[in-house]
This record gives structure tokens, C-alpha cells and sequence, in this order.
């Protein structure tokens, strides 16, 4: 039997995921190659629960790029989570004002410039079918789809990211 529920693309990723803009990032030691997948996300501002999506807007204040962290080749089956909740996995960009995001907008990543249609509407749907299932806490942090995937990082490099010509994350791997 089918439910009605929709399918809900996220992930919950634990404070220890989060390493911010300007640290270095640590390529995990265990050999695999690494890239990074660019996301969108959003800064929740407010508590709630079974958020109506009139009102969605009221529950996020900043938005940033995030970056996370994967191997070159994929996931493997059933690792999902661990990969998901990986210590220092994911890079925060600086934050800025959502305005960034009611209007069509421009995030470069590793040198390539990827171009949207304003997200307001999109974030306020998904803020609504969440909180339906979860309550959204003050600092909590959503990120949307990736975007876009990087070229396998290397020690020594740096990878940057902008939001609207605005620097949002510049981070030296190591």
C-alpha cells in the first residue's frame, strides 16, 4: 500500500558535521577521493511546529551556500547516515539576507556560475510539509538539493563560493 505522504529530500546532520567558512577542512584519511555538492540553505529564526506555508516565510532570516562533502563515487548503500552525520563533512558559508533569494540569483562554485529562479516559494513549501513532521528550533539549518557537484578535492587547494557576487565560503583543504 502506497501512503499519501510526499517524499522529503533531507537530511538531519548533527553540529559536528559543520565546520565554518575560513577553517580548514580535513579530507578524510581513509584514501577515497572526495568532492563537494553545493547546496542552498536556509537559517531557521523562529520555533514552530505545523508551520502553515502563508507563514513560512516568518521562519528563516539568512540564507547561505553549503557544501558537503561525499566520495567521488557515490555513497555506498546502507552507509547513507554515517556519511550523512561524518564529523567536519560539511563546510557553512557566511550568512546573508533572504532578500538574496526572492529575486533570481547567482552562486559560483569552484569557478562555475549556476543561476536560479527566486527559491522563496520553494523554501516556504518545504519549511511547511517539515514542520508537520518535526519542530523547527531557532538555529536549526535546512539544505536544499545540491545544486552542483565539484572536481575531486586535493590537499592544498582552496574551494570558494559566492552568493550573488557576495564571498559566502572560501576554505583551504587540507
Amino acid at each position: 500500500m502506497r501512503s499519501n505522504h510526499p517524499v522529503l529530500d533531507i537530511e538531519i546532520h548533527p553540529d559536528s558535521t559543520v565546520v565554518m567558512s575560513g577553517r580548514p577542512l580535513f579530507l578524510p584519511e581513509d584514501g577515497k577521493e572526495m568532492i563537494a555538492e553545493g547546496h542552498i540553505a536556509v537559517r531557521i529564526s523562529r520555533l514552530g511546529k505545523n508551520i502553515s506555508e502563508k507563514f513560512a516565510s516568518r521562519y528563516y532570516d539568512a540564507v547561505t551556500v553549503m557544501l558537503r562533502i561525499i566520495p567521488a563515487d557515490g555513497v555506498p548503500e546502507g552507509m547513507e547516515g554515517v556519511y550523512s552525520a561524518m564529523d567536519a563533512s560539511s563546510v557553512m558559508g557566511v550568512w546573508h539576507e533572504c532578500e538574496l533569494i526572492a529575486a533570481p540569483f547567482k552562486v559560483t562554485l569552484d569557478g562555475k556560475c549556476f543561476e536560479f529562479a527566486p527559491l522563496s516559494k520553494d523554501i516556504d513549501a518545504l519549511i511547511h510539509e517539515i514542520s508537520r513532521y518535526m519542530t523547527l528550533k531557532i538555529g536549526d539549518v535546512l539544505m536544499l538539493p545540491p545544486f552542483a557537484k565539484t572536481s575531486p578535492l586535493k590537499a592544498s587547494t582552496h574551494l570558494t563560493s559566492s552568493l550573488n557576487e557576495v564571498e559566502a565560503i572560501d576554505v583551504k583543504i587540507v
